[in-house]
């Protein structure tokens, strides 16, 4: 039983060796397992250390690279600051100067908008000119014409006129073409002188046997006679005459005669008193008369003469502000292109 019992022991005790040695053959299983692992991540992290120090030695000679990199875009900082600085220096003044050609553009267009509205004007005042010289002119040459035909003059006094030249100058014009007065006293004078406006000067009484031979032949119509010799009867009136009048030669004789005793009673000329005493009160005139039309050609000639002036003053101007526009109008360009 003992030897049983030791048996027994020793048996249990073997197995407990053998199961210590299957688990110790088991853990030197495992730690070759271990071993070869390490050995081959050992052999693994050589190759890789290997390689990481090519690696470092290229980064190193990369780093060398970089720094000397480095300095030189330092550098370039520093040129590129130095720049910076420039243009904003530059950016400053530039500012400024387009400021500057902004306000002196903004000028310019101001000016050239001002040019423009007066060149508008000039030429809305040439065109005045020029409407106001044409109905003048047009105006002097009707007054001219109706001049010409002698137009209100007695028909009798203008027949004879027409055939003046066969009288051998002896037939100087009626009355009224050695009478003129000024515009404003051309109505007066034709009052003052009533129908001898339309009598004839005759240079003798050689002339007047002439004219009465012709008278009676054609009838032309009643016609007053005014020979300077002898002249008027009873001599030259000693009285002065109206000094709104202005008498040419010739004809002051009979015009005195024709005022002697004529008296004008009002400002207006409608109220006369003749050398009879007789009072005449005047009604609404003629449109026109001789002596008015000669008045206001004289008058319209000035007029023409002015508006000519005044004319070539607008085209004077109008070019003038022509030029302006023009020189202001590139400026305005040079101007806006500065801007």
């Amino acid at each position: 039983e003992r030897i049983l019992t030791e048996l027994a022991g020793r048996a249990q005790a073997e197995e407990e060796v053998r199961g210590n040695l299957s688990e110790q053959r088991l853990l030197v299983r495992r730690l070759e397992h271990e071993l070869q692992s390490s050995a081959q991540s050992l052999r693994a992290l050589e190759g890789e250390r290997t390689a990481l120090e090519g690696e470092l030695a290229s980064l190193r000679e990369r780093a060398a690279q970089a720094d000397a990199r480095r300095s030189e875009i330092r550098q370039e900082l520093a040129a590129v600051e130095r720049r910076r600085d420039t243009a904003v220096e530059r950016a400053g003044f530039l500012s400024h100067e387009a400021k500057r050609a902004a306000a002196v553009a903004e000028h310019a267009r101001h000016a050239v908008a001002e040019t423009r509205e007066h060149e508008a004007m000039n030429r809305a005042e040439r065109r005045q000119a020029e409407e106001a010289l044409a109905q003048l002119t047009a105006r002097r040459l009707a007054l001219e014409e109706l001049e010409r035909d002698r137009v209100g003059l007695a028909p009798a006094a203008a027949a004879l006129l027409a055939v003046r030249e066969r009288f051998n100058g002896g037939v100087l014009g009626p009355l009224s073409d050695f009478v003129s007065t000024g515009r404003e006293d051309a109505e007066l004078a034709e009052r003052l002188l009533g129908d001898w406006m339309h009598a004839v000067l005759l240079q003798d009484q050689d002339t007047v046997l002439a004219v009465q031979a012709w008278h009676a032949e054609h009838q032309p119509g009643p016609l007053v006679l005014l020979p300077l010799d002898p002249g008027p009867a009873g001599g030259t009136s000693s009285q002065p005459y109206d000094t709104r009048l202005s008498i040419e030669g010739p004809a002051e004789g009979w015009v005195r005669a024709a005022l002697a005793g004529s008296e004008v009673l009002d400002q207006e000329g409608r109220v006369l008193r003749r050398a009879s005493g007789a009072i005449f009160l005047a009604g609404a005139g003629a449109p026109s008369g001789p002596l008015r039309r000669r008045a206001e050609l004289e008058s319209l000639t000035l007029e023409v003469t002015q508006a000519d002036i005044a004319l070539a003053a607008a085209d004077a101007a109008l070019r003038f502000t022509v030029e302006r526009l023009a020189e202001r109008e590139a400026l305005l360009a040079r101007s806006a292109g500065a801007s």
